[in-house]
Order: structure tokens, then C-alpha cells, then sequence
């Protein structure tokens, strides 16, 4: 059990970092240690304020203090928060800070009327999570954010999928970035593969295909799965933290879109956090499970759901693969 001041506190954990990485102290370190002086020139703060924020950052275990007074630092914030590194997911914490803060004061009235609470948050006018698909930048810097939790993920499913050994074929339907397509081509070297994603996602997928020198293999198809068809004919199709954002009326829609589209024999697989068969937990699908309540339309499940929900599309869940990022892969035949 959490402690409870820790639990009632954690919002103070969460700006500290959130503000460090957006003022740029993990970046000011990437080069090596450097004294409180040169980190608050660096970020812009003064000696004094800058050390108050570097000892929680160090309280944390995000930063290091060496024995001379210097900081650096410590193993996860030089793989995750630096900017250009690839293991970076601080590109998602603007939609944190701006994003799901404001709307998650709501939570009262989300438990109360069941319903997403941006009409709360920020007014009349479209979700955040609707208007950057028209601000490039912004969508550019969620999608990014993304791009490392998933293709982690994906390179452990990947290594370890003997399903994909005869897939010709894969489209992920609401790729993203093509992140998991990314993971799964670099290690099935025969494997071609479609994004199929909202027109404005193509520009950051086709940028990633180039990246990892797959552009020959990969392509990206635009469209919207409420009122285009999916690209038939593949023998696998993926569904990436989709069929989550849903309730069963829309997450049903796609399926059977999935579903029309797949070949015979066809695979199906479902990226998702999922809970415990007890609804006991675990801790993070369990809050991702209330983000889902008060920023979308769906929520999370447990995979006897999935497998049932997924059967009445015809589809038969063969096997789980979890990955030590959380996210499970649910592997199905129709």
C-alpha cells in the first residue's frame, strides 16, 4: 500500500519534474556533471532556487549529487528526459501539464455523470486532444512522446512474436508514428507494412519511416475509421492503445471494420494495459483506467473482456505477451 501523504502529495512529485525537464536541467547535464551555478545559469533560474529544485529532483532519485557538489543525471533521466536522446518521452509532458492537469480538477463530476470533463476544463470549444491534429507542433510533440513507450514495446513483443514469421502484410490502424510497425519491420526483414491514421499524422510517420531507413517497406494511408475504409486484404492487422480510448459501441465499430478487411486466417493484435482479472490493479492501468473516465470515452479492461469482446468479431485469442513496459499484446486468429 502507497503511503498515504505520498499519494496525497504525489501532485508536487509530478511538478517538480514536469518543471525541470521543461526548463531544460536534464538537457543542461546530458554533458556531464556541473555545479548548482552553472545549472541555474544554464535554465535561467538563480543559485538559490535552482538548488531547492535540484535537491527534490535529487530526493527523487532523478538526479545524482557527487561527493565535489556537482549534480548529474541518474540512469533513467539520461536515457528518458533528455532531449534527441531515443529513449525520450519528455515530448509528452506538455500534454500532461497543459492537457490532463487542468482536467483531471474534474474528477468529481466525471464519477458523477460519467463523461469526459473538457467542456469543464477549458470551455466550449474542441478537446485538447482534438485541436492539435491542427497544430503541427503540437501534435508533432505528443506523437513523439508516444513514439518511445511504444517502440520499446514493440521490439520486446517483436523479439519474442514466432506469429509474424509468415506475415506478408501488417497495417496498424491508428499507427501514430509507426512506432510499433517500426519495432516489428526491423525484426521481420520480409514484412511490408501500412499506417493508416489521420492525414495529418503522415507527415511524423513517413519522418520515422525515413529515420530508421524503412521508408522502402512502409507507407503511410490516411483516413478516419468512422468514415473510410481500412486498407484490405493484409494478413495482420494492429490496434495499439485504440481500442482503450473507446466504449464498447466505437471500439466495436473498428473491429468490425478489422474484421471485413483481414484475411482469412488473418491475425489481430491488441497493444493494451490491462487489469488485473480481480479489478484489484494494477496501480497504473488502474489511474490510466480514470484518465480514460475524465479525458476520453473509454476505459480499461481485463483480457477476458478483450477475448470476449474480440470473439464476437470471430477472432480467437491465442496467447498474452506482457513486456516490461506494462503494456500487454493480446495475439488472435480469426
Amino acid at each position: 500500500m502507497m503511503d498515504i501523504w505520498d499519494c496525497a502529495l504525489g501532485f508536487m512529485n509530478a511538478q517538480a519534474l514536469l518543471t525541470a525537464e521543461e526548463m531544460g536541467v536534464f538537457d543542461a547535464l546530458d554533458s556531464g556533471p556541473r555545479t548548482a551555478v552553472e545549472i541555474a545559469d544554464a535554465v535561467g533560474l538563480r543559485k538559490d532556487l535552482a538548488e531547492r529544485l535540484l535537491t527534490t529532483l535529487c530526493a527523487l532519485g532523478f538526479l545524482e549529487r557527487w561527493p565535489d557538489g556537482r549534480f548529474a543525471n541518474g540512469p533513467e533521466a539520461a536515457e528518458k528526459l533528455v532531449r534527441g536522446k531515443p529513449g525520450y518521452v519528455g515530448a509528452m509532458f506538455r500534454h500532461i501539464r497543459e492537457d490532463l492537469y487542468p482536467v483531471w480538477r474534474y474528477l468529481p463530476e466525471a464519477l458523477a455523470d460519467g463523461s469526459a470533463q473538457w467542456s469543464r476544463a477549458f470551455g466550449p470549444q474542441p478537446a485538447p486532444t482534438e485541436r492539435m491534429y491542427s497544430d503541427q507542433a503540437s501534435l508533432r510533440a505528443f506523437l513523439e512522446g508516444m513514439h518511445a513507450i511504444t517502440y520499446q514495446a514493440g521490439t520486446e513483443f517483436s523479439a519474442q512474436a514466432p506469429e509474424l514469421n509468415g506475415v506478408r502484410r501488417l497495417v496498424d490502424v491508428g499507427g501514430a508514428s509507426g512506432a510499433f510497425l517500426i519495432s516489428v519491420a526491423q525484426s521481420f526483414r520480409s514484412l511490408q507494412g501500412t499506417v493508416f491514421d489521420l492525414p495529418a499524422v503522415g507527415p511524423v510517420a513517413e519522418d520515422f519511416f525515413r529515420q530508421y531507413g524503412l521508408a522502402d517497406r512502409l507507407n503511410f494511408h490516411g483516413g478516419d475509421f468512422w468514415e473510410d475504409p481500412i486498407p484490405a486484404g493484409a494478413d495482420c492487422y494492429s490496434l495499439g492503445f485504440i481500442l482503450h480510448d473507446w466504449d464498447m459501441e466505437g471500439g466495436s465499430h473498428i473491429l468490425a471494420r478489422i474484421a471485413e478487411a483481414v484475411r482469412p486466417g488473418g491475425l489481430l493484435i491488441i497493444g493494451e494495459y490491462l487489469l488485473n482479472e480481480d479489478r484489484t490493479g494494477p496501480l497504473h492501468v488502474a489511474r490510466m483506467d480514470l484518465n480514460m473516465l475524465v479525458a476520453a470515452r473509454g476505459r480499461e479492461r481485463t483480457a477476458r473482456e478483450y477475448a470476449e469482446w474480440i470473439g464476437a468479431f470471430d477472432f480467437e485469442l491465442q496467447r498474452i505477451q506482457p513486456t516490461s513496459m506494462g503494456k500487454h499484446f493480446l495475439i488472435a486468429r480469426r
